[in-house]
């Protein structure tokens, strides 16, 4: 009963796939997909034992699938420093392929896009977990 009530939260969240899946992955994808989105903004976030200004947030602009502007504290960074939504979907593709402990994502019903990723590669090695977060998603 307790996951039957968590499942219809997280539905009337507008939000879906919680626990990734493979298939899960593979339809949020073909949706992102078959939304062509391919300009867009948004905030991206980064969780990890890493350097506080490797964090963000960061404020980033994709003009036809490519980074054309990434921002942190009104600053600009390396557009190497931060990810498109199609770069995240290969992050997770490589953790599936890889055989990571553990994949987790959480897409937005509309778009498809990952609205938080979070991959462990390996359950015994401490401090090598990732995760991202997407919000502010505005597609042009």
């Amino acid at each position: 009963m307790r996951a039957f009530l968590l499942l219809a939260a997280l539905a009337l969240s507008g939000c879906s796939f919680l626990d990734d899946t493979p298939d899960d992955f593979e339809n949020a994808r073909s949706l992102w997909s078959d939304r062509d989105v391919e300009t867009y903004t948004m905030t991206l976030s980064r969780a990890c034992f890493c350097l506080p200004e490797s964090l963000g947030p960061f404020e980033v602009r994709v003009e036809n699938g490519a980074i054309v502007s990434a921002m942190r504290d009104g600053q600009p960074v390396p557009a190497s420093d931060v990810l498109t939504v199609d770069a995240l979907f290969d992050l997770l593709e490589d953790a599936y392929d890889e055989g990571a402990h553990s994949v987790r994502a959480e897409y937005d019903a509309a778009l498809g896009f990952p609205l938080s990723v979070s991959i462990d590669y390996d359950e015994d090695i401490a401090d090598e977990e990732i995760g991202y977060t997407v919000t502010d998603l505005s597609a042009d």
